[in-house]
């Protein structure tokens, strides 16, 4: 491993690792993350032998990945370039696998992920959980051995940060992530561009940038599948945030019960000062950064960002709260649209995957367009449950069936945005809360009446 001193040497030394890659030889990929759970240590282990007792060391390279995806499947390993998935494999497994698909081109009906039409399924692009999935983030996670800095190298990692270093400045960083439309994946979706845009406008030094792998959600897999599986790119994001808002110092703060994520990431943070992607004048630039480790001791408060920072700093994990000044909305009623709509989603919405698997979730649990309406003010306008009903605003109308209850107040409607058919955001577009700024939750003078 040599520093490497500038964006022209990194190119160089990708080039070179992509050119000792041959992609006609066959990788066998072992989740060896989450998948430890369920005996992966074994399994690795079991095709090393098999792959050394066949004398196929020359032919066959097995690789340690990060999470494929579908846990349920655990053990989970794919076969590349060929595109097989096993699911369930066991180290009893692995001389069938061997011999059948590794040496005949075969695949092993027992240990297919799915079905089709009682058929059973084995390349990814057929597969139902994976077919329709085109992986973004996690695109290097299940493909690459996180402990390998070739591998990163090799799918051109670190070359956003040489493009940022080496002929953008901070606030074209910034321009092009809010133009990109990218946005937080905590739930409340806030654009990355903007919060990097406020960091960077703030007064005061020294600044910070803070990776939140803190994760308490059970089950959640988002921070800790990218630490686990392709810590480089945590890295790397890193640094160019850090570029864009002036930062210096960064802090991961992760749980110290997911050993692997901060085992990895110890890892890569070596791996990438001895790259010179760490340290003084980063690839030949002007611009120094490290990164140092917090382990966190798993209080779920600590997953919001004041009590973060107060951890990190050595204090008890404590949440802080502060007082907002009251805005209007951007839209009050009047005479001629004396109701204020609100869109956004409901409670139970927010746990139907629709982040990650589009609209359809939402659809099959509310699958009529709606809109809520206070029980007096139905009263006073003659609108029953269940009757077609007519909203206007300033830029457009809708219909939508009246849902009758006491969950809104009086003069207040609320109509989830997801419904096609009826497209409440249309007339919302111009109307963004100035509080909110999120296009989720927009606030507009509406009038109802019934459709006759």
């Amino acid at each position: 491993m040599r520093r490497i001193p500038s964006h022209k040497e990194l190119e160089a030394l990708q080039k070179e690792l992509q050119d000792k890659h041959d992609p006609d030889r066959t990788r066998i990929l072992v989740c060896h993350t989450g998948c430890k759970a369920m005996g992966a240590d074994q399994l690795l282990a079991a095709f090393k032998e098999g792959v050394a007792s066949a004398g196929l060391q020359e032919e066959v390279e097995v690789v340690e990945t990060g999470c494929h995806g579908c846990c349920a499947g655990a053990p989970v390993i794919a076969i590349e370039p060929q595109g097989i998935v096993y699911h369930s494999v066991q180290p009893e497994n692995v001389a069938e696998v061997i011999e059948k698909t590794i040496k005949n081109g075969e695949c092993v009906d027992s240990l297919a992920a799915e079905s089709v039409d009682d058929k059973p399924v084995f390349k990814r692009e057929e597969i139902p959980f994976y077919r329709q999935q085109q992986k973004i983030v996690l695109r290097n996670c299940g493909r690459i051995d996180p402990t390998n800095w070739e591998h990163y190298l090799a799918r051109d990692g670190y070359s956003a940060l040489a493009k940022a270093l080496a002929g953008l400045t901070p606030k074209q960083v910034i321009d092009e992530v809010l133009q990109s439309g990218l946005r937080g994946r905590g739930g409340a979706g806030f654009p990355t561009g903007r919060k990097w845009q406020f960091a960077r406008n703030a007064k005061g030094s020294p600044k910070y940038i803070i990776c939140n792998a803190d994760e308490g959600d059970p089950g959640a897999f988002m921070d800790r599948s990218i630490l686990e599986g392709d810590p480089h790119s945590v890295i790397e994001g890193m640094i160019i945030g850090a570029f864009a808002i002036g930062a210096q110092k960064g802090f991961i703060y992760v749980r110290a019960e997911y050993p692997i994520a901060v085992r990895h990431a110890h890892k890569a943070l070596d791996q990438a000062r001895a790259l010179g992607m760490l340290g003084e004048n980063i690839l030949g630039s002007s611009f120094d950064f490290e990164i140092e480790v917090r382990e966190g001791a798993g209080a779920f408060v600590c997953g919001e960002e004041t009590a973060l920072i107060g951890s990190i700093e050595g204090k008890r994990g404590k949440g802080k709260f502060h007082a907002l000044k009251y805005t209007e909305s951007a839209e009050l009623p009047d005479k001629d649209y004396p109701m204020l709509l609100t869109t956004g989603r409901l409670l139970y919405h927010f746990h139907t995957g629709t982040m990650t698997r589009r609209v359809e979730s939402l659809e099959a649990i509310s699958p009529e367009p709606f809109v809520e309406v206070n029980a007096e003010d139905a009263k006073k306008l003659g609108i029953a449950d269940g009757e077609l009903i007519q909203l206007r605003s300033r830029r457009g109308q809708t219909q939508a069936k009246a849902l009758i209850g006491s969950m809104v107040d009086r003069g207040i409607l609320f109509m989830p945005f997801h419904f096609k058919e009826a497209a409440v955001n249309l007339l919302t577009n111009d109307a963004l809360d100035p509080v909110a700024k999120i296009p989720e939750f927009k606030v507009c003078a509406v009038a109802i009446e019934k459709v006759s």
